[in-house]
């Protein structure tokens, strides 16, 4: 699903995202005229996946839900599914998708998410050579952001990627399944 979105609605949109930057608390309704919230509700969701990013960037509590009861306009199906799925894509993609018992105490007896849950985890990231995970660029492990693989062999792959709290470039390991032994430990405690 995508909006196209007339200049002042893009205006608002842009605005909504660079308070939300600075402020977890950033309320959609302060952008958006009362009217506006049912007559383009597209809008509103789009304000809700701005906040899904960042709330995944930064680790924070995922306000779906939230925004779901506050606004009945977003329990339409089209947008009630659409949402729902989004934020199980996106948290796939930060590598904190929720397990079932989350699902359920946010959204109790929602078993479209249940369902959504189910079928998103079914297709997990694909596994590269040793039985690593390849990640794409863009992914976020523990506030470190992947570029790109920049160096790969038996023993694993190693990604260059950027230190959110510091604002730095590192390069970060990821070790091969099938390497990982008590000699493998040795060695890895010698890097380190």
């Amino acid at each position: 699903m995508s909006f196209e979105f007339d200049p002042e609605h893009e205006a608002i949109i842009q605005a909504y995202e660079l308070a939300r930057a600075d402020d977890r608390e950033a309320d959609p309704e302060a952008f958006i005229e009362k009217g506006l919230v049912h007559s383009k509700p597209e809008l509103l969701v789009e304000m809700v996946l701005i906040d899904l990013e960042f709330s995944c960037r930064n680790s924070e509590p995922i306000r779906i839900k939230e925004f779901l009861d506050r606004y009945p306009v977003l329990n339409e199906n089209r947008f009630h599914e659409y949402l729902i799925r989004e934020e199980l894509e996106t948290r796939k993609k930060f590598l904190s998708l929720p397990d079932e018992a989350e699902i359920s105490s946010r959204f109790e007896k929602d078993e479209l998410a249940k369902k959504l849950l189910e079928e998103v985890s079914k297709a997990p990231m694909s596994p590269g050579p040793s039985g690593l995970a390849m990640f794409s660029p863009g992914t976020w492990i523990d506030g470190y952001e992947l570029d790109r693989c920049i160096g790969r062999g038996s023993f694993g792959v190693v990604y260059l990627a950027k230190e959110k709290e510091l604002n730095r470039k590192v390069a970060l390991k990821f070790i091969s399944r099938n390497e990982v032994d008590s000699d493998v430990r040795g060695r890895l405690v010698r890097e380190m």
